[in-house]
């Protein structure tokens, strides 16, 4: 039987703090200022799809400098 409900989990505010390693005050904030992750508000309650808080990472991954080239 498939479920009717979407496979992409969705995490309260502050469980979206802790996988991103930042405080639910800075997520409130950022939500404030539209700079952080995508959230989805529905009443009083916020909640961040886990794949949007995945791509918000992958957006602010960069690779390190590669030892071996000289200045």
């Amino acid at each position: 039987m498939q479920s009717i409900y979407s496979k992409d989990v969705r995490l309260s505010r502050s469980e979206a703090a802790d996988y991103l390693d930042v405080s639910v005050a800075t997520l409130a904030r950022w939500a404030c200022q539209d700079i952080g992750p995508e959230y989805i508000k529905v009443g009083r309650n916020t909640r961040y799809p886990l794949s949007k808080l995945e791509e918000y990472l992958a957006a602010r991954t960069f690779a390190g400098r590669r030892s071996g080239k000289s200045r």
